[in-house]
């Protein structure tokens, strides 16, 4: 009975022990298939899965529910960030396909410098890169992405060449305004290539601000 009893225990406590490995090794698995393998940014799926992921703790909607400030647990507001290098296909063929790599994970360390551990940093590919901050002010955002485009600029290229990037931004404060937010950040993105570049262009209240 006791022997019976002690391998009922022993069988117990591995598949237990499986269970945790596996439940690990999917984890790591998860982790992978989130992330950039050239710059150890979170990638494009990883992008989309925290955007909704945060976009379901904002306020469903502040005029429907007449809150005028966000309930315990809810975010105040969502900022998200599209950034593109000026002219990178240029370079890429100027620079070749090594010395360009290595200038994306430059880009992806100046990107890590200029914003804050908590800040969520991606890469889509290529050169596009986005970044997904809660509850922060328009101020700041502005402050942010002005220090991430001065920033990549002080990287420094081979061949006399110059690196620059453009950037939109847009902020939702409720789950309704999160569903346009790409849009929007995108729209202000391509305004700010389309009008000089090397800037930030901030979609807000329905206005192209650039700075």
């Amino acid at each position: 009975m006791l022997l019976l009893l002690f391998c009922t225990v022993v069988i117990i406590v591995y598949l237990l022990s499986l269970l945790f490995k596996l439940r690990t090794e999917n984890k790591k698995l998860e982790s992978l298939v989130c992330e950039d393998s050239l710059t150890g940014l979170l990638n494009y799926r990883g992008f989309v899965d925290t955007l909704n992921k945060f976009s379901f703790i904002l306020p469903q909607s502040n005029l429907e529910l007449g809150i005028k400030s966000p309930r315990k647990g809810q975010l105040s507001s969502l900022t998200l960030f599209l950034l593109d290098l000026d002219d990178f296909k240029h370079l890429n063929t100027i620079l070749g396909y090594e010395l360009a790599n290595k200038v994306l994970q430059e880009v992806s360390v100046a990107l890590k410098e200029c914003f804050r551990q908590r800040d969520l940093i991606f890469r889509f590919g290529g050169d596009e890169f986005a970044v997904i901050i809660p509850g922060i002010p328009h101020e700041v955002a502005r402050e942010l992405a002005l220090k991430a485009i001065k920033k990549i600029g002080n990287i420094n290229l081979s061949h006399g060449l110059e690196l620059s990037a453009s950037i939109g931004v847009a902020q939702a404060r409720d789950q309704k305004a999160a569903e346009d937010m790409f849009k929007l950040a995108n729209e202000a993105l391509q305004s700010s290539k389309d009008s000089g570049k090397n800037q930030a262009v901030f979609y807000k209240d329905t206005t192209l601000i650039h700075c």
